[in-house]
């Protein structure tokens, strides 16, 4: 019994029920139960001695369920939600340091330079409580502890991780790709004309929000066609993904496509096995992309409002007269704090309290390091950004496919809150350790599989 369970949790199975019953709770609104979930099956991990690359999943699925609050009735019971969300994160971390410290007896790796990024962006926003007043400290303190979240993420995923990780990660990446193609699907379904509606949200993410996630996945997804084009699923999920984000009409996701796509296609092409196969493979997935936009634009009567939207955003994509409001208004901020920052996590305050702005962040993490953080905590920003990636120069092909992710985050990190982002923090915390170092790479990308 205890092998088949082990089995079973070790499998995709698993991560298609933990999506399902993330989709479920998701759409009644109820996410405490999916966390609840979470830590149920993070306990029979640990019962069952199963793979702990396993979290990855559970971490993934999280990132897509959470409900915002958007009625009184809601707001109350949020407030329940937070007693029980914290109770489970700290039983959470009790069992992540047992397992870490206790019965695996891990020990810090000072010579992971992606160990050291983290440390040092969590000194770089504790710095800047120097600058804290009444209003801003409790904020200061939680940016601070965000940091660390995500630090205690990464030791532990680092920890568990095995040579089959990157597989791992790939497969959940699909499922997670699925899940919020099924949440848009049904969003759709539900209420046909918030496509036109220009704060177009499932909750856990806007337009925005959605792009970056689905450009994110999108070589993580291609990956395991990358490594072995028997695998054709990779390159067809990675083409609907990609649809799926040309339909969110985001800006930032045009820019950064027009300046990733090309140089995408001609390294991958280079560096793929079977070339022959990989144009035939592609054109396959072209069509079939194609179609599926047609059927959504077209199923959805919007062609009109898609081409006229699409040409705005194309023609001022380097306009925007909000953006350009935040920077402003962050830039005073650093003006006034030039070295320690007005306090890490402090854009809800500057923005929101001072100047009445509906966001919580300057939308570019260079205005938001700055304002938050001012030159010490950026010059930590920066060496984080170092750190990973003086780790990519290993010539592997999940490396490849990690640093076009990093680009994407760079790139559509100056329309909106990409770094900084707890969404996207959390999801480098589960990507990074999987980066491969020269050691654990057992060929390079120009390599035969």
């Amino acid at each position: 019994m205890k092998e088949i369970v082990r089995k079973f949790l070790n499998s995709i199975y698993f991560i298609i029920l933990i999506n399902g019953l993330g989709l479920i709770f998701w759409y009644i609104k109820q996410p405490i139960y999916s966390y609840i979930s979470y830590l149920l099956a993070f306990i029979l991990v640990i019962i069952f001695n199963a793979r702990r690359i396993v979290v990855v999943s559970l971490i993934l699925n999280g990132l897509i369920g959470y409900r915002v609050v958007s009625t009184p009735e809601f707001e109350k019971l949020y407030k329940t939600n937070l007693i029980v969300f914290t109770t489970l994160t700290i039983i959470c971390v009790a069992i992540v340091t047992y397992d870490l410290f206790f019965r695996r007896k891990v020990k810090f790796n000072l010579k992971n330079k992606i160990f050291l990024g983290w440390v040092v962006l969590a000194v770089g926003n504790l710095l800047s409580i120097v600058n804290a007043t009444k209003n801003t400290l409790l904020m200061i303190v939680m940016g601070f502890l965000q940091i660390i979240a995500f630090l205690i993420i990464f030791i532990f995923i680092d920890h568990l991780k095995d040579e089959t990780s990157d597989d791992y990660f790939s497969q959940s990446a699909i499922i997670t790709g699925i899940s919020i193609t099924i949440q848009i699907f049904i969003h759709l379904l539900k209420e046909p004309d918030s496509y036109q509606a220009l704060f177009y949200s499932l909750g856990w993410g806007n337009r925005n929000t959605i792009s970056i996630m689905y450009m994110c996945l999108i070589p993580l997804v291609f990956y395991p066609y990358f490594k072995d084009q028997r695998k054709i699923y990779g390159i067809i999920f990675s083409g609907v993904f990609f649809v799926m984000t040309l339909l969110m009409l985001s800006r930032g996701a045009y820019l950064t496509i027009a300046l990733l796509f090309i140089p995408f296609m001609v390294l991958s092409f280079r560096y793929i096995n079977d070339k022959k196969k990989y144009i035939k493979d592609m054109l396959f997935t072209i069509i079939i992309s194609i179609s599926l936009a047609a059927a959504i634009i077209f199923g959805l009567d919007k062609q009109q409002y898609f081409y006229d939207h699409i040409a705005s955003k194309i023609k001022n994509i380097f306009y925007s007269a909000d953006r350009l409001k935040l920077i402003k208004i962050g830039f005073n901020v650093f003006k006034k704090y030039p070295i320690f920052g007005g306090g890490s996590f402090t854009g809800a305050y500057y923005l929101q309290v001072l100047n009445e702005s509906h966001v919580a962040t300057y939308h570019n993490y260079i205005i938001h390091a700055l304002a938050t953080t001012g030159l010490v905590g950026f010059g930590s920003f920066i060496y984080y950004l170092y750190s990973i990636f003086y780790n990519l120069r290993t010539r592997h092909k999940f490396n490849f496919c990690v640093f076009f992710v990093m680009l994407v985050l760079l790139i559509h990190g100056l329309f909106d809150n990409t770094f900084y982002n707890p969404l996207f923090m959390i999801f480098l915390s589960i990507l990074l350790p999987m980066i491969k170092t020269k050691e654990e790479a057992q060929q390079l990308i120009n390599e035969n599989d």
